[in-house]
């Protein structure tokens, strides 16, 4: 087999002429054998795929799905690509940062993918209660200090 550099195709070696362009000078012998050792990996990776798809279509007579072809498509029902350690940062952001946590909820919850669209609801719920929690402390703590400082002040005061 020789190979043409111009037109890139292998022929016999018939004559130093390539059949398919009529370049003579510029074919070479091919390496026959990378090109045995490449076919024995194609070869190979062929056998392999062919078992998984056998495998795949029949397991113990009941019908599975292709595990080969099987590649996800990228539509809403299926999903960002959030890692968890990005989900709990976003979480975190929304309990101590409550504002930034509603903002980034919204935005979340606007979006197509299901996984956002959770993770958006989860931000806001966090946001709000972090929120009310606040409140409810902040009144706690203001009315027992209140209660206190006016507590002793009439005991200072009082004759």
């Amino acid at each position: 087999m020789i190979y043409c550099k111009k037109c890139s195709r292998l022929f016999e070696k018939e004559s130093d002429i390539c059949p398919y362009c009529g370049e003579s000078e510029e074919a070479e012998q091919a390496d026959m054998n990378l090109n045995s050792q490449l076919d024995d990996k194609i070869y190979e990776l062929n056998v392999i795929i062919d078992e998984k798809k056998e495998k795949s279509e029949t397991n113990n007579g009941n019908a599975v799905p292709p595990v080969i072809d099987a590649v996800p498509a990228k539509t809403p029902e299926a999903g960002g690509n959030i890692t968890q350690g990005m989900r709990l940062l976003l979480i975190l952001v929304s309990i101590f940062i409550a504002p930034a946590g509603i903002i980034a909820g919204a935005v979340y919850m606007a979006k197509d993918a299901k996984e956002y669209r959770v993770l958006g609801k989860t931000m806001l719920i966090t946001a709000i209660i972090s929120i009310v929690f606040f409140i409810i402390c902040c009144c706690g703590s203001y009315v027992y200090f209140m209660n206190n400082f006016f507590t002793d002040i009439m005991e200072m005061y009082s004759f």
